[in-house]
């Protein structure tokens, strides 16, 4: 069990958790993590060119076989795409396929080894085209936030 220090976490949320819990967790946690994300805080591995082309590169290969792109920008610590995944192929998988080809690379580069990805991603489900919108939206002005501009991004839709 996990201690807080102030109380125990899993005694007053239990799983499988509520809606309301997962709504306050991201409440009290998105915003502190883009923040960290948005201020450079980290590795900025992805602030060497050769090695956000790697990513860039590793984004476009399976570009129209195993997903379509509408738009992907790379930040010196992270990387968001809005992509429409292609049967058979799910998002989990196009995931995995990037992360584990561009860590080799990227580690090999850079004379290190190691885990270069966090294990999970940040992900979203697009419901409308309001939200297509906001999401691609906020791509572009995640890049503008940043102090360090994007490396590499492309935009194919409107």
């Amino acid at each position: 069990m996990k201690n807080t220090g102030f109380f125990n976490q899993e005694q007053y949320n239990h799983q499988p958790y509520s809606q309301w819990q997962w709504l306050e967790y991201h409440r009290l946690f998105s915003k502190r993590i883009e923040d960290w994300l948005d201020n450079n805080l980290g590795t900025c591995v992805l602030a060497h060119q050769q090695c956000a082309r790697i990513v860039a590169d590793a984004i476009g290969y399976f570009e129209g076989k195993r997903y379509h792109l509408a738009h992907w920008i790379i930040m010196p610590n992270h990387v968001h795409m809005l992509i429409v995944s292609l049967e058979p192929y799910s998002l989990s998988d196009i995931l995995h396929s990037i992360k584990s080809f561009t860590a080799k690379i990227i580690n090999r580069c850079l004379d290190r080894n190691g885990q270069l990805w966090q294990h999970e991603s940040f992900d979203h489900i697009v419901r409308s085209m309001r939200q297509l919108e906001k999401f691609r939206e906020y791509i572009l002005e995640n890049a503008a936030k940043c102090q360090q501009k994007s490396l590499l991004s492309k935009q194919k839709i409107e």
